[in-house]
């Protein structure tokens, strides 16, 4: 049987299975939009389902916005995959994924999606606590 009491993972074990539920939890926020923005592209009349400021805003966004937006969710998906892993990369694709999708929220502003304010000013903020975390977890060496 392996000891492990005084060492780091049990020390600070409980800072990475919060930065894990953070990050858990912002994969399926992230999966939900991705997911919308791709049905109201697809389905017939989206309007049904979805809000129709929601529907109106999908459809009028830019080719290289939606690439932006996705590349952010593409780098969230290998974040939470590199974080599982305790794989210290995480470091770089989680604030390149951040930073895709700030660049989203800030062109998404002057077309109108009043909608998305608020949840861009929390998404700062609780993006900015799990880099924090991160970088927490990469000076306790739970991340290699």
């Amino acid at each position: 049987m392996v000891k492990i009491d005084g060492t780091p993972l049990a020390r600070w074990g409980w800072m990475y299975g919060a930065t894990w539920l953070l990050m858990f939890m912002e994969l399926c926020y992230t999966l939900y939009w991705a997911g919308s923005d791709l049905l109201i592209r697809v389905l017939p009349r989206p309007r049904a389902i979805f809000p129709a400021e929601m529907v109106d805003f999908v459809l009028t966004v830019p080719l290289w916005q939606e690439v932006v937006y996705f590349t952010g969710v593409a780098l969230i998906v290998a974040s939470f995959v590199l974080v599982t892993q305790r794989r210290q990369l995480v470091i770089v694709t989680y604030p390149l994924a951040m930073l895709m999708f700030s660049v989203d929220w800030v062109v998404a502003a002057p077309s109108g999606a009043d909608f998305l304010t608020a949840p861009g000013y929390i998404s700062l903020v609780y993006q900015g606590l799990v880099i924090t975390l991160l970088f927490l977890l990469l000076n306790r060496r739970l991340i290699r």
